[in-house]
């Protein structure tokens, strides 16, 4: 009977993120859409929405999906700028449950990368700060620096002593920067 034959789409994965991508440069993923159901998957549109950094590079267009058939979409991250971007690979079907099938896209164009240096050192904090059990480094002094703040760890009291460690990473904004 064939009002009992359903068409389900399915993505894999259901969403990507292209993470950083330098300015000028390309990534790109593949998607697998597939027909889960029993009947015909008519695939009406595939197209991107949001920001125009993301394409379809080949897969896309209208297509046919037997029961249990997939086909591959490739989609491709290329930043003109640097900035967050943000897409949807949007999927519209006779799917009488999901339609349209959004997929989130996600990136980031960046400069070149930068070398990123970790440093590692300790503080004493037994006198003054005594009762104080955990802290947080918040940012650098000085002038002008080459470096950029990206990231610090909490300091924590490991064995009770009041010898914190804590961990600062860098991102070095000049070339040759010594830390």
């Amino acid at each position: 009977n064939n009002e009992d034959k359903v068409p389900v789409i399915s993505t894999f994965p259901e969403s990507w993120n292209f993470e950083d991508v330098i300015v000028g440069n390309s990534s790109s993923k593949t998607f697998t859409v597939k027909n889960k159901g029993t009947g015909d998957l008519n695939v009406i549109t595939t197209e991107i929405t949001g920001s125009d950094a993301f394409s379809i590079q080949s897969g896309g267009g209208s297509f046919t999906l037997a029961p249990a058939a997939s086909r591959k979409i490739v989609v491709s991250l290329n930043p003109a700028t640097t900035g967050q971007k943000s897409g949807t690979l949007h999927l519209t079907s006779n799917d009488p449950y999901v339609n349209p099938l959004d997929v989130d896209l996600n990136g980031r164009g960046v400069d070149e990368k930068k070398e990123q240096s970790t440093v590692i050192f300790q503080v004493d904090m037994t006198n003054e700060h005594k009762n104080m059990q955990e802290g947080e480094i918040v940012g650098l002094r000085g002038s002008h620096s080459p470096l950029e703040w990206l990231n610090t760890i909490p300091m924590s009291d490991s064995n009770g002593d009041y010898i914190y460690q804590v961990e600062v990473i860098f991102q070095d904004l000049a070339p040759d920067t010594r830390i």
